[in-house]
C-alpha cells in the first residue's frame, strides 16, 4: 500500500506467512531495479523492528498440534484395523464349524468397527490436508524470519546459508520425527558450538526424539535469534560442513522471481540421515524387509488382542 502524505510502501497481511512472498519479492525487485540504474551497484535494504517471534510461535504451534493430532489418529486406525481382523477371524471360526453356534453378537460388533475404521479413516484425510496447509505456512514464515534476520544485520553470505541449513525452512510432513524434532537438534548445536563459545549456559544433549511441547524449541530459537541480533559471531572454523561451494557456484538471484530458486537442475542434492538408514533394493524398488523393526508399544498378534477390550 503506497502512503498518501511520504514516498512510502507498506506491507501488510492477516496471515503471517503470507508476507513472506510479497517482502522477498518487493526486496529482489528493488535491487534488481537499483542495480540496473546504478552500474551494477547492490542496493543495502534494512529491516529495523524487532523480528516478529510471537506470530511465528503461532504459526509452529499450530503445525505441531496438527502432527499430534494425526499421530493420535493413526494408532486409533491401528487399533481398530486389528480389532476388526481379530472379529473376523473369530467370526470365521464360527461359520466354518460343522457344529452350528450362537455368533455372540460378533456379526454386529464387525459391522460397527468397519464403521469405525470408515469414519476415522476420513477424520485422517481432513487432518492431513491441514497438516499440509499447517507445512506449507510454517515453510513460508520461517523463510520470512530468516530474510528479517538478513536484513537486519550484516551477515556473511556462508554465515546466513549455515543458519538457513540448521533453521531449515524446508518441511517434511512425517508425523514422528517432523521439523521441530530436527531444529531443536539443529539449534542446540548451533548454541554449543557456533553461538556458545566463552558462554558458560549448560544445554542438554541432542537427542531426536519426539517432543511432547515445543516450550524448549521455542526457547532455543529465542536465544539463537537474540545472540544473532546482538552481533554475537558465527563460528564456522569448527563445523564440518563446507559452506564455501555455494558462494563457487553462486547464481544471480536478483534475475529470478522467488518460486524459481527452488528448481535445483544441476547438482545432486545430499542423502539425509533417514534414508541413508533404509537399505533399498533398486532393482525392483522394494525396502529390505531385514531394516524394519516393529515398536513394541503397538499390539502385534492376534493373540496378544485377545484380551483386549473391543470397544464400539
Amino acid at each position: 500500500m503506497p502512503s498518501k502524505t511520504a514516498q512510502r510502501y507498506r506491507i501488510q497481511s492477516d496471515q503471517f506467512p503470507a508476507l513472506w512472498l510479497a517482502v522477498s519479492e518487493l526486496v529482489r525487485r528493488l535491487q534488481h531495479k537499483f542495480r540496473k540504474e546504478a552500474d551494477n551497484a547492490k542496493l543495502i535494504c534494512s529491516f529495523n523492528s524487532p523480528i516478529p517471534l510471537q506470530d511465528y510461535f503461532k504459526v509452529i504451534e499450530e503445525h505441531f498440534t496438527n502432527r499430534q493430532v494425526i499421530q493420535e489418529v493413526e494408532d486409533l486406525i491401528a487399533h481398530r484395523s486389528l480389532q476388526f481382523r481379530v472379529v473376523q477371524k473369530r467370526l470365521l471360526t464360527k461359520l466354518k464349524d460343522s457344529t452350528p453356534s450362537p455368533l455372540n453378537n460378533l456379526d454386529t460388533l464387525l459391522e460397527a468397527t468397519h464403521r469405525q475404521i470408515m469414519s476415522v479413516t476420513e477424520t485422517m484425510d481432513r487432518h492431513l490436508k491441514a497438516l499440509e496447509s499447517s507445512s506449507c505456512a510454517l515453510s513460508s514464515a520461517t523463510s520470512l524470519v530468516l530474510l528479517l534476520i538478513k536484513l537486519s544485520i550484516d551477515m556473511k553470505e556462508d554465515e546466513w546459508i549455515y543458519l538457513s541449513a540448521c533453521f531449515s525452512p524446508i518441511v517434511n510432513s512425517d508425523s514422528y520425527q517432523g521439523w521441530e524434532e530436527k531444529v531443536n537438534i539443529a539449534l542446540i548445536y548451533l548454541l554449543k558450538n557456533c553461538l556458545g563459545k566463552g558462554d558458560e549456559t549448560k544445554f542438554p544433549e541432542a537427542k531426536l526424539e519426539p517432543l511432547k511441547d515445543i516450550s524448549k524449541l521455542k526457547k532455543h530459537i529465542t536465544l539463537v535469534v537474540d545472540k544473532i541480533m546482538k552481533n554475537t559471531p558465527l563460528i564456522l572454523s569448527d563445523s564440518p560442513y563446507d559452506v564455501s561451494r555455494f558462494n563457487a557456484n553462486e547464481m544471480d538471484d536478483l534475475s529470478l522471481p522467488e518460486g524459481c530458486k527452488y528448481v535445483d537442475n544441476c547438482s545432486d542434492r545430499p542423502t539425509s540421515a533417514s534414508q541413508a538408514s533404509i537399505a533399498e533394493d533398486y532393482s525392483n524398488g522394494n525396502v529390505e524387509e531385514s531394516e524394519y523393526i516393529p515398536q513394541d508399544d503397538f499390539i502385534n498378534t492376534f493373540d496378544d488382542m485377545e484380551n483386549e477390550e473391543m470397544i464400539i
